[in-house]
C-alpha cells in the first residue's frame, strides 16, 4: 500500500503544467524519444525550420551570409547566436568552421534539410576518424624509423668497437 501510494506521488510530482498545450505533459526526464531529441509540442526541430533563428549581425565578420545561414541545423544557430551573445567568438568561428567542412559533404543546396545533413554528417565524420588514423599511423611509422636508427647506430658503433678490439689482438 505504502509502495502504491510512492508511485502515484512520484508519478504525479513528475507531471508538469503545459502552458502553451493546456494541459499536462510529462517532465523532460520522462519524455518520449522524439521529444528529448529536439521535438517541441510534437513538431520536430526539421519542421520548425531551421531558420527561425535570425542571423546575429557579428556573423558578417566571420564570412557567413543569410544563404549560408539557412544551410546550417537549427541547433548550431542556438549554438553560435549564444556564442556571439555571451562574447565568445572563437567558438562561433569554430562552430562556423565545422559547419562549413560538414556542408562541403551535404548533397544539394538550400535550406537546411535533417536527412541530407546527417549523410553530410556521417561523411564528415568517417574523413575526420580516417585524418586520425592516418596521424596515428604517421607518428607510429616516425617512431618505429627513429627506433631502428637508434638500433642500427648502436649495432654500427658495437661492431666498430668490435673490429677494432680485434685490430688490437692482431697487433699483439
Amino acid at each position: 500500500m505504502i509502495f502504491q501510494r510512492l508511485i502515484i506521488a512520484t508519478a504525479v510530482a513528475c507531471l508538469v503544467h503545459d502552458k502553451e498545450a493546456h494541459g499536462f505533459v510529462r517532465a523532460p526526464h520522462l519524455a518520449t524519444a522524439s521529444s528529448r531529441h529536439g521535438a517541441v509540442n510534437g513538431r520536430s526541430s526539421s519542421a520548425m525550420g531551421a531558420s527561425e533563428i535570425a542571423m546575429p549581425e557579428a556573423l558578417e565578420e566571420f564570412g557567413v551570409d543569410e544563404d549560408l545561414w539557412k544551410t546550417f541545423p537549427l541547433g548550431a544557430h542556438k549554438d553560435i547566436s549564444r556564442f556571439c551573445r555571451t562574447g565568445h567568438e572563437d567558438l562561433a568561428k569554430n562552430r562556423i568552421a565545422t559547419m562549413k567542412e560538414i556542408l562541403e559533404f551535404v548533397e544539394g543546396d538550400g535550406a537546411w534539410e535533417e536527412a541530407k545533413w546527417q549523410k553530410g554528417v556521417i561523411a564528415w565524420e568517417k574523413l575526420q576518424l580516417d585524418v586520425r588514423e592516418a596521424e596515428v599511423a604517421r607518428i607510429k611509422a616516425e617512431k618505429k624509423a627513429k627506433r631502428e636508427a637508434v638500433q642500427a647506430k648502436k649495432k654500427a658503433e658495437a661492431e666498430a668497437a668490435a673490429a677494432a678490439a680485434g685490430e688490437g689482438d692482431e697487433f699483439q
